[in-house]
């Protein structure tokens, strides 16, 4: 096992990725990414990564001695260790912004969500979740039904539809398309080889409109939202 493998396991085991390391170290991004590949950092980055990951300089450059400070951590609680990748599987959801999901065209969300990059977040409530984005404008505040209704910043859960056989009609989906993500209910147009996009917020000028579905490069289910609201 090399050094970058030794890397990627201790970056799962954290949970993080390597943009949140460049947010949070004075190692950037790009170093981990070439890190990952192959390159091998100076001492002192080795030293950087070892502390944020919580595991030992010795582990990360030979494989021993894996633990930072055994004595340390055997006098603390158990509750303040680090959990384990695996008890955050299923949990921890990727989250990828309108950007890195148009870089990923036309493999679309998919491609987007395996970049290195993606933050990750812990949702409850959220089943059958792949990704999630971030809503922008107004075209669907639903008023009628307030309770389904997708607000500006708001956060949207989606599910990869792996299948283009079956269309849920009257659903909302997330799609993929080279004008950029959009969010709207799913309708069967009168037009062949289309569907027709239905935003809720009529009050406010928004109509439905049409596309042609061979330029949906990819489509997620909105299976839910979450409303962050800041009071400071």
């Amino acid at each position: 096992m090399e050094f970058k493998d030794r890397l990627k396991i201790a970056i799962e085991n954290k949970g993080v990725t390597p943009y949140a390391i460049g947010r949070d170290t004075k190692v950037s991004k790009v170093s981990v990414l070439n890190y990952l590949n192959g390159t091998k950092p100076n001492i002192g980055n080795i030293s950087i990564l070892a502390e944020y990951l919580g595991v030992s300089v010795e582990w990360l450059i030979s494989g021993e001695n894996i633990q930072a400070d055994k004595k340390q951590e055997d006098s603390q609680d158990n509750s303040n260790c680090t959990p384990h990748y695996e008890e955050l599987a299923g949990k921890a959801i990727p989250h990828i912004d309108i950007v890195t999901a148009s870089c990923g065209l036309p493999n679309g969300f998919s491609s987007a969500i395996m970049k290195d990059n993606c933050e990750r977040y812990i949702i409850p409530d959220m089943p059958g979740c792949d990704f999630t984005i971030r809503a922008g404008g107004r075209s669907m505040i639903n008023r009628s039904v307030p309770e389904r209704s997708i607000n500006d910043r708001d956060i949207v859960g989606c599910r990869i539809v792996r299948s283009r056989s079956h269309i849920r009609w009257g659903e909302v989906y997330a799609l993929a398309t080279y004008d950029g993500i959009m969010i709207k209910e799913i309708e069967q147009s009168d037009q062949e080889g289309y569907i027709t996009c239905v935003p809720f917020n009529k009050d406010e000028g928004y109509k439905p409109y049409d596309i042609p579905i061979n330029e949906v490069y990819d489509w997620a289910l909105v299976v839910g939202v979450v409303s962050v609201k800041t009071w400071i």
